[in-house]
Order: structure tokens, then sequence, then C-alpha cells
């Protein structure tokens, strides 16, 4: 009679030490070099013997197999295993199988290739010690607990749902020309999680997700899809060349510390509810709407780093070295000035058209900030007056973003024309002091008050061409201070 095997439940013959060829360690199955590599070479026949047994149990007649605490060695589809690899192949004809895994560990590299044989895949308080690929057809993907050292690629998958909870994912997750009907994830340890050319149909919901870094890049968010972040933090969110038909993307309470990039996309429909990205050293756009036919981009209590941190993306030049001409230099920051004040006047839109008048003030001065850059290269003999309107606007108010420095420069500018206008008598009083009374002060505060009113259409005794120059300006600060109250107090 054979020896079963010494885990409880398990019904297979000992193979070595015990355990039946699933449950035995592995261990002496392979040398492992200074770098961690494993060289599974002489074991050939043991791992030929593992996946024999078990494609064996995946056909039989059962819709559902499960299994536990299996010791996985390479996979049998590598380097030397390939001719075993289309012999086993050749014998996976079923399909609709549904495959659970609990609290096994996958030891070297594996691929799955599930094209018509799985229906669906389960993993559960499962270990993968290297890289772990699925290519194919699987309607149903679920890992639970899981504790990845290396990448878990997804590859071609059909109108899958995707389902990842909880588990610690130390390299990234690579979805490559995938379509999800469904895809949840809920997890706290993610490093990199990518999408490459990847569709989403029916319902994407990320909540309560901590990874380092996330992008979607020639993505498709299909017209039916429902998208939704949900208290996610990101050190790192890449949107890149998202086509979105869907009727709304929605981020709530997402935080992104490092790192915004957003390129050649629409975010006419996409949703910011409080959401912080104040601590992003960067925020690199390049060609990205916040308008469109659809709407806008729809930002509730959003909070910004200061404007400062955005920057046009500039890609990858393959020759850049070809020339250093200074003029196309020129044309190149002229280029990113003209991009960035597009999106700064988009987002000053945007919160206008939502009422926040504070970020859309905000906005508007970095609008006025990049046109600064814009106009910095022009020609004085051609753009004279630009520049001198946008210094008189830049110097006086900030752009109307702050009341308080044209009612300073009212007085400043007040005060030397009415001591220019007074020189005479105040040298007088300086070589008299005798003459310098309460009542000689009181005079002289109120002729400066008298001097300063807006409404005074006479020079009187006052020197009248400095007085029309300080007219002239006290228009122009006057206007700014009006503006400025304007912008800071409107509803």
């Amino acid at each position: 009679m054979s020896e079963i095997c010494s885990i409880i439940g398990c019904n297979y013959e000992v193979f070595e030490k015990g355990k039946c060829i699933f449950h035995c360690k592995k261990d002496d199955w392979y040398d492992e070099d200074n770098n961690g590599k494993k060289d599974w070479s002489n074991s050939k026949g043991k791992i030929q013997k593992f996946w024999e047994l078990f494609i064996h149990e995946l056909k039989k007649d059962e819709e559902l197999h499960e299994f536990a605490d299996i010791k996985f060695p390479i996979s049998f589809i590598y380097d030397s295993f390939s001719e075993f690899k289309l012999e086993l192949q050749s014998e996976m004809i079923n399909d609709g199988k549904s495959l659970k895994l609990y609290n096994c560990t996958f030891l070297d590299k594996v691929e799955i290739e599930s094209t018509n044989f799985f229906n669906s895949l389960s993993f559960s308080e499962c270990k993968f010690k290297n890289n772990f690929i699925i290519d194919g057809d699987v309607e149903n993907l679920d890992f639970c607990n899981c504790n990845f050292d290396k990448e878990l690629k997804l590859v071609s998958l059909e109108n899958a749902n995707l389902y990842i909870e909880g588990g610690n994912f130390k390299d990234r997750i690579y979805s490559w020309l995938c379509s999800f009907k469904e895809l949840r994830v809920k997890a706290r340890n993610i490093t990199d999680f990518k999408f490459f050319k990847c569709k989403m149909y029916s319902k994407m919901v990320f909540k309560e997700v901590y990874v380092d870094r996330l992008s979607f890049k020639k993505c498709k968010f299909d017209d039916d899809l429902y998208c939704e972040f949900h208290d996610v933090n990101i050190s790192s969110l890449d949107i890149d060349s998202v086509d979105n038909i869907s009727d709304a993307v929605v981020f709530f309470d997402v935080t992104i510390h490092r790192q915004f990039l957003l390129k050649n996309t629409n975010l006419s429909n996409y949703e910011f509810h409080n959401c912080d990205v104040s601590e992003c050293d960067k925020i690199k756009i390049k060609n990205v709407a916040f308008q469109g036919n659809n709407g806008f981009t729809i930002f509730n209590d959003v909070k910004w780093p200061s404007c400062k941190k955005f920057s046009y993306l500039n890609d990858k030049d393959k020759n850049k070295d070809k020339t250093k001409d200074e003029t196309k230099k020129e044309d190149k920051d002229k280029k990113k000035s003209l991009t960035l004040r597009d999106t700064f006047r988009q987002l000053k839109y945007v919160n206008e058209k939502q009422g926040n008048i504070i970020e859309a003030n905000k906005f508007y001065s970095a609008e006025m900030n990049a046109y600064k850059e814009e106009i910095k290269g022009e020609k004085w003999k051609t753009h004279w007056q630009d520049k001198i309107i946008f210094w008189l606007n830049e110097k006086v108010s900030n752009f109307s973003q702050n009341w308080l420095r044209p009612l300073g420069w009212f007085f400043l500018l007040g005060f030397i024309a009415f001591v220019f206008s007074n020189v005479n008598r105040i040298t007088t009083y300086l070589n008299n002091t005798s003459k310098l009374t309460p009542a000689t002060f009181l005079n002289a505060i109120n002729e400066f008050f008298v001097y300063l009113n807006p409404f005074n259409t006479s020079s009187g005794k006052w020197n009248p061409v400095i007085w029309l120059v300080f007219k002239a300006l006290s228009i122009f600060i006057i206007y700014q201070f009006i503006i400025s109250l304007r912008r800071q107090t409107r509803r």
C-alpha cells in the first residue's frame, strides 16, 4: 500500500520527505547563484512529473478545481521544457475550468496561457517569488492578499473581470492589450500599476489604494464605464493619450504626492472632489483640454501646489545634440510658455464657472506670468506697448491679485508728487524750524489729502506738470485697486 502525503486532507502518494510532489518543499530541486537566480536543469524529470500530475488533475470532469499549500516549481513553458509545453497544450482542450489556489508558493517564474481553458483563476494568500504572467482569455481573475516579489503581467485578457484586494506588490503590475468589463482594486502596497493599450468597459474602481506610480497610456474608457477613484494615495499619476468617452471619471479623496503627468488627454468629463495635489513637485502638461463639447473638468475643494510647479512636458529629443541653434531654443521656450498659458487659462475658466474665485485668480496670475515669459524675447520695437502695460500691471497689483499694493502705490506716489510740488515751502520750513507748529502739520496733512483727492480737477497752487503726471498715474492705480477688490470679493 502506498504511503500518503503527511499534509492533512491530501490523498496523493508521497514523493519525497514524507510529502507528495505538490506539497514537498522543492528546495533541493534547483541551484541558486549569488544573484538569486535559480537553475532547475538538474530536475527536469521532477518538474515534468509535477506538471503532468497537475494537468491530469485539471482534466478531471469538474468545473471547479481547488488546491492548497502547493509549492510550484518553474513553469514547464520555459526553455528546455518547450517540447513538453507543446505536448501538454495539445491535451488542454476542455474549457470553462475554474481554478482556485490557497496559500500556494510559486518558487520561480510561471506563465499561464489560459486561452480556451480557464474561465476563472483565483489566488488567495499566495506567494510569487518571480515573474508571473497570465496570457489569454480569462473571464474572472482574482488576487486576494497575495505577495509578489517580481512582476505580475497580464496580457491580452478579453472582457475580463479583475479583482485585486490586499497583498504586497514589490514590483509592477503591468496590463498590456487587455480589456476589462470590471476592474476593482483595494490594496495598500502597490509599487507600480501600469495600463498600456487597455480598454475599460463597465466598471473601474480603485478604493483605499496606496500606489507609488499609477499610469494609463493609450487606453480607452468606454461610454458605459463607471470609473471611480476613492481614498487613493499616489506618488505619481500619469494619464497619457487616454480616449475617454465615459460619462465621468471621478476622483474622491485622492492625494498625489510627487508627480502628476497629463499628456494628449481631454479631461472635460473628469471630476476631482476633495483632492490634494499640493505636495506635488511637478505637474507636467502637454496637449491637455479641461473643457470640451461635453462640459468641463469639475474641481471641488482641490488643493493645488504653487503654479511654479506646473511645467511643459518635454518629449525625449532623439536629435538632442544635432543642433544648438539659439533661435530654435527661443521658439521652444515660447511654445512651452504658450502651452502653459493656455493651461492656466482653462483652469482659470473652469474654476470661475464653478464659483471658485480664489483659485481662478491664482490661475489668472499664473497665466499672466506665463505670458510674461512669452513676450520676454519679443523685440521692444514691435511690442513696446504690450511690455509697458504688462510691466505696470505686474508691479502695481500683481495682475489684480493684490489690492493692498495699488493702495500703497497710490499713497507713495501721491506723497512724492506732493513733496515735489511743495519743495519751496518745505525748504523754507526746514531752514526756519521755528515756524513748524502743530497747526502747520495739520494744515500740511489736510493739503496732502486734498492733493490726493481723485475728484479734484484743479492743480491750484501746485506744480501743474507734476500734478497732471500724478493724476494720470493715479487713474491707472485706482482702476487696478477697484479690479483687485472686485476679483477678491465677487461671487
